[in-house]
Formats: structure tokens, sequence, C-alpha cells
């Protein structure tokens, strides 16, 4: 981690006494889900972000990190986060830290969606984390999480929020995407009909 938190200062030009405490947070691929044993990553560890404590503040810090090339948006008054994004995979590798599977892509979320949507029926992955950038809001995330797992809260707000958007003004392609989103999750817990736990009102 001292070694991420060098090269970070290093490309952004911080000085050392900037940043005090650096976390890098990731996946540890653990579960029985998606055939990670037989794929041989069980185990592994890959990395996806990191959170910087500022010593004086995180605006200086933050437009650093923004002008270098780092996704990075305030947390709070003295810690920023730093997203995956091409720079951040530069400086893990360097680091040795494995962000393996990380990608950079020029395409709408709906276009990610619907490119992995077979993907995520077969639980070939667990999941997408996207970097994505707000005109308004900055850098942040969204994550689609495989249906695989239980979850139905977040399924059953997934349904609502289809339902919604399908009766609403929206671009073509939104719905399209939502319409993905909701086909992975009645698509797989259709394969699960034979426990409970795994029922879904879709109603």
């Amino acid at each position: 981690i001292q070694k991420f938190k060098n090269r970070v200062m290093e490309v952004a030009g911080l000085d050392a006494n900037m940043i005090s405490k650096c976390l890098v947070y990731g996946e540890l691929m653990c579960n029985g889900f998606y055939d990670y044993h037989s794929r041989g990553i069980v185990g592994g560890w890959k990395v996806f972000g990191a959170i910087l404590e500022a010593k004086n503040g995180s605006g200086e810090t933050l437009d650093k990190l923004l002008n270098s090339g780092f996704a990075a948006a305030k947390k709070n008054n003295d810690q920023i986060k730093v997203f995956a994004n091409e720079r951040f995979v530069e400086v893990a590798n360097y680091a040795e830290l494995d962000a393996s599977g990380s990608k950079v892509v020029s395409e709408s979320i709906g276009n990610i969606i619907m490119k992995n949507k077979a993907r995520m029926k077969r639980g070939d992955i667990e999941g997408l984390i996207l970097t994505i950038h707000d005109e308004e809001f900055g850098y942040k995330v969204v994550k689609w999480k495989g249906a695989h797992e239980l979850q139905p809260a977040s399924d059953q707000n997934a349904l609502r929020a289809c339902k919604l958007i399908e009766s609403s003004d929206v671009d073509e392609n939104v719905k399209i995407a939502f319409r993905s989103i909701i086909e992975v999750i009645t698509d797989i817990y259709r394969k699960h009909t034979c426990s409970k736990e795994r029922q879904i009102n879709t109603n």
C-alpha cells in the first residue's frame, strides 16, 4: 500500500506531507457462485478503489488528482475517494496490486449492460463496477451486482424502478437497459424455483 501511495503522490505531484493515510479496497474472490475454483482465482483480491486522507483539507489535493488523470471525488472535508480508471490501474499495477479485469470503455451504461447481459445470466461474472462522470456531480461509482446471490430487497427495488421507467417519458435506450437488468434477475430466479428463498414477487 505504501508503494501505491507513493506512486499516487508522484504522479499527481503531491507533497509528501499532503496525504496522511491511504486505504485501498477491492473484491475478495471467495464465494462459490461464480466458478472461482475452476478459474483459479479463488482467494484472489482485486483492487478497484482507494481513499486518501488529506492533512490540510481535500481541495488542493483533489484538484491535483483530477488534473493528473485520476477519477476522484470528495468524500468529506479530509478524505478523497479515488475510483478505478486507466490512471488508477496504471498505479495499482506499478505497486503490484491486482487490478486485472478493469477495462477502459467509452460507451453508455446502457450499452455496457446489454453487452454483459448474457455473461451475468450465466454467472460468468459477479458483477460490474462502473466509474462514471456526471457533469453536475463529478465522478462516482455505479455497481451492477449479479443475481446469483440472494438479495431480494435490491431485486424488488430494481423491479419497481423498471416499472416506473417504463411509464415515464425517458430515452428508449434507458428502458432497454433496465429491461436487461430485469431479464437477468427473473431468468436467474426461474432457474432457482426449487428454492423458496429464491422466489421473488414480480407482480
